[in-house]
């Protein structure tokens, strides 16, 4: 048995293929890091960390949203990754011009926002976004727009 999804439902699967000892692969999201070193090719790291970041506004287990930087390129880094972050934008998803569209539901930006304020509270600094976005246009009045969010500052661990 495969699945990829939420953490209570591979719960739930694990405990149905116990019994039976079905083999079971379960991928249940999380932080996936992104590693970048002092040598790497920063005019490439940075545009792909920002598309590996929110790709589908980061709603995909193969998001590498956790970024751990070495410390002697991380301010040229972390400068370039805020200004690719601010750059996306945020539309439609009719509009083929459109980087960054709406959050699945309602409920999933409420969760998002939550971590944004929980990292505030543990002294992360929003470097940008961290907050609602107005909708593009009246279509997509009632969608659940986030701005693409940088946070620094919270130990790894």
């Amino acid at each position: 048995v495969s699945f990829t999804g939420g953490t209570e439902t591979g719960r739930a699967i694990a405990h149905a293929g116990a019994d039976t000892f079905k083999r079971i692969s379960l991928e249940l999201g999380g932080k996936n890091p992104n590693l970048v070193f002092a040598d790497a090719d920063l005019g490439r790291a940075i545009p792909e960390s920002v598309r590996a970041a929110f790709s589908n506004q980061g709603q995909i287990c193969l998001c590498g949203s956790r970024i751990l930087v070495e410390r002697s390129v991380h301010d040229q880094f972390v400068d370039g990754l805020v200004a690719g972050a601010k750059a996306r934008r945020i539309g439609d998803p009719h509009d083929e011009s459109t980087e960054h569209g709406a959050l699945v539901s309602e409920n999933h930006l409420n969760k998002v926002d939550s971590y944004v304020q929980l990292a505030r509270e543990l002294g992360g600094e929003i470097r940008c976004g961290g907050r609602r976005a107005p909708a593009p246009n009246d279509r997509c009045a009632n969608g659940y727009f986030y701005e693409p969010t940088i946070i620094t500052g919270l130990d790894p661990a």
